[in-house]
């Protein structure tokens, strides 16, 4: 089953949430499907400004299954490393190793 063929049957049904159940495997397509907006790293790295920092995205990790938001920075001297939050010390300084990353969404507006 195409991951796009299971979130087009989702479109097309009139149901109220309790109304309509998914089997594991439309869930897992689901799934899989809102995850393919993950960048792996060895794929693309975030654009930095002129300062070398990213924007604020959405980090994961290869050894811990929490994603965290946090930045990336470049400078010509050091190479590049992502941080989490605001920290000034890198995700790989505490033993965190960043396999993906994602823009994050838009703030809600009101």
């Amino acid at each position: 089953m195409r991951k796009i063929d299971v979130l087009n049957n989702l479109k097309g049904h009139d149901y109220d949430i309790s109304g309509y159940a998914l089997s594991k495997a439309e869930a897992d397509v689901c799934i899989r499907a809102l995850q393919d907006g993950w960048i792996q790293v060895e794929d693309r790295l975030p654009e930095v400004n002129e300062e070398g920092c990213s924007d604020y995205i959405l980090l994961s990790f290869d050894n811990f299954n929490v994603p965290k938001v946090g930045r990336y920075e470049f400078d010509e001297e050091n190479g590049g490393a992502f941080y989490a939050g605001d920290e000034n010390r890198s995700c790989s300084s505490y033993g965190f190793f960043v396999n993906a990353w994602m823009p994050l969404v838009k703030c809600y507006e009101g």
